[in-house]
């Protein structure tokens, strides 16, 4: 029981969130939300009240179904009744009468219960005006969203418009205008990868751009001295980042480096935004879980923080 209505439910809301709110997460997120909210009551109940209080749990859970019911099947009887949505499937007028009977009752007996419920809690309780305070208001506001949910969809039904499951389709206008880049940044770690982003970087040049290639020394030296630092290894980046520009300048490409200090994810997108470049162009490694976890990844960090298009090759 508890596997099935925990499919249902998960399978219920990513719908309700991809179909009807256009509300998409990572599946991975949704499905830690959707357990911590369904086994974190439970286990806090267990922790300070005891197990003998579980019972008490899902009898108050299946109340709460209960009362949910009505928010549910209202939308739905709006939904399978309107022939804008269903098409040649919306449900005849002898099933529309005999599923507002139903719902007239779900939501008497809802209602006959909360009275129930509420008025012998308050007459049992030592502070009955406080509680009422506490309880009268969420109640209100729920009979007024029951009843917006009922009448609002009879009046909007014929006005509103049906538009894909993405929204209405987005103006798009193609130019003939050809974009050519000024500044053209290649993000660079003397690995196999710089040779493809070197590649396209150059087919994004024509005669009046200018690549800037950017590398970040991410040594424990570099993280504490920052650019007062002084090594072996710096001395070898720019004699390797020299040889690129050397490469680029015999094309005929006007060419320059600027060197980092300290993180690469925070590094690459500082750099971008002093120099003004205006594409940014960085060779993915293709490694993945276990090296990511290793090495790091520098990518997805560095496209959350720059303004500019990202080519990644």
């Amino acid at each position: 029981a508890g596997q099935s209505s925990t499919i249902t439910g998960t399978l219920a809301g990513q719908i309700i969130m991809e179909g009807y709110l256009n509300f998409r997460l990572n599946p991975f997120v949704r499905r830690i939300v959707t357990r911590l909210l369904a086994i974190v009551p439970a286990a806090l109940t267990v922790v300070l009240m005891g197990e003998e209080k579980i019972s008490n749990l899902l009898i108050f859970s299946q109340v709460v179904l209960s009362l949910q019911l009505g928010f549910a099947i209202v939308p739905l009887v709006h939904f399978v009744s309107n022939k804008n949505l269903m098409g040649v499937y919306v449900i005849p007028a002898w099933q529309k009468v005999m599923s507002w009977i139903a719902v007239s009752v779900i939501l008497v007996l809802n209602l006959k219960m909360v009275y129930n419920e509420v008025s012998g809690y308050l007459s049992h309780s030592s502070h009955p005006f406080f509680y009422s305070m506490l309880f009268i208001p969420v109640i209100v506001v729920c009979l007024i969203l029951m009843a917006y949910i009922i009448v609002v969809p009879v009046f909007y039904r014929k006005q509103r418009n049906i538009h894909s499951i993405h929204g209405k389709m987005p103006d798009i206008h193609i130019t003939d205008e050809k974009v050519y880049f000024e500044k053209v940044g290649v993000s660079v770690d003397f690995s196999d990868s710089d040779n493809k982003a070197i590649n396209y970087a150059f087919n994004l040049c024509n005669e009046n751009t200018e690549v800037v290639f950017i590398h970040v020394l991410d040594n424990i030296g570099a993280y504490v001295y920052q650019n007062q630092v002084e090594g072996a290894e710096l001395k070898l980046d720019k004699e390797y980042i020299e040889r690129y520009c050397n490469m680029l300048r015999s094309k005929g490409i006007r060419c320059r480096y600027v060197m980092g200090f300290g993180s690469t994810k925070s590094e690459i997108p500082k750099i971008v935004k002093d120099e003004k470049i205006d594409i940014l162009v960085m060779g993915a490694h293709g490694h993945q879980t276990l090296k990511d976890i290793l090495l790091g990844t520098t990518i997805n960090a560095v496209r959350h923080r720059v303004q500019i298009p990202l080519l990644v090759v």
